[in-house]
């Protein structure tokens, strides 16, 4: 490794492909190197300024074989280099006091978490708080928590069964959210890794999602409570990072999310649902650093070699 970037042969980038034309303008002296993007996508496609700055760079690496599968079709050297799932679930008893006084936690509850911001379309929050609204009366002590960004506002109707916190914590107070959490959910229309959902499993939680994307690398029918879905056309108000109108995305059964809401507020505590998380927890265990680290090493050995 070098921070000389004259001195380096191979350079990996980590903005937006949009921004490349800057980024080689800023650093001229990249143009001559061997360039890999680090790439996600959020749909089944990517934008046209995206396109234009994948053609610029030797190699690209994204995260799942979803994200494989889909920038494939616009680069022709594409590597698989998942993300690591690992984290530092170490929290203080501050946080977890903080926690526990932030939602008015009870023992006598069933807190389901989602963790993603209500102006990102994608994470399609406003259809999680909708769903659960319609079956909020079969699951009376459920609590559906939505740790959501600042400026984040709802747009589903008022529901006292629903805790919005549109905030920023720090990490530990983050995983103590998770700790205290019975069950997370994900409905999203696509996620190119889903690093909250990870994050849940690493935690223990059992995990309700949306069958599609990048979390597939990770989550089975054996390991979590999956939703079925249908592909559909993103529309003008969907859009948002690297996501166009008439690209094409999931959206789960809303009808099969209130019957998982429902399942896992009957069921938590019992083996059905407990294996499940035990089974994904162990599973993630291969995303570990020696894993990711080795094939990363292993490709650019190959490239130093000229295996390119």
């Amino acid at each position: 490794m070098t921070a000389d970037r004259n001195a380096a042969n191979i350079v990996v980038v980590h903005h937006l492909p949009l921004h490349y034309d800057v980024s080689y303008e800023m650093n001229p002296t990249i143009r001559d190197k061997y360039v890999i993007s680090c790439c996600i996508s959020h749909a089944e496609a990517i934008p046209d300024s995206w396109k234009r700055g994948l053609s610029t760079v030797q190699e690209v690496w994204t995260c799942s074989r979803y994200c494989h599968a889909v920038l494939s079709r616009y680069h022709p050297k594409v590597s698989y280099v998942p993300y690591v799932a690992e984290r530092d679930l170490e929290y203080s008893q501050d946080a977890d006091q903080f926690v526990r006084r932030l939602i008015a936690y009870s023992p006598n509850r069933i807190y389901f978490l989602a963790v993603g911001s209500n102006q990102e379309p994608r994470k399609n929050i406003h259809g999680l708080a909708e769903a659960f609204s319609r079956v909020r009366e079969s699951i009376p002590n459920a609590v559906l928590i939505i740790k959501g960004h600042p400026g984040d506002r709802p747009t589903w109707e008022h529901n006292h069964q629903i805790l919005f916190l549109p905030m920023t914590l720090s990490g530990p107070y983050v995983t103590a959210l998770y700790q205290v959490a019975n069950v997370y959910v994900s409905v999203h229309h696509c996620e190119a890794w889903g690093l909250s959902i990870s994050d849940a499993v690493l935690c223990g939680k059992p995990v309700i999602a949306t069958a599609y994307s990048g979390n597939m690398d990770y989550l089975s029918e054996s390991t979590a409570f999956l939703l079925p879905y249908h592909i559909e056309h993103v529309s003008q108000t969907q859009v948002g990072v690297g996501v166009a109108a008439g690209m094409e995305w999931a959206t789960p059964d809303g009808g099969s999310i209130e019957a998982a809401f429902v399942e896992l507020y009957n069921n938590y505590g019992l083996d059905r649902v407990n294996n499940r998380a035990i089974a994904a927890k162990e599973s993630i265990r291969m995303f570990n650093r020696e894993y990711v680290a080795g094939r990363i090493y292993e490709r650019l050995e190959q490239i130093a070699n000229g295996h390119v």
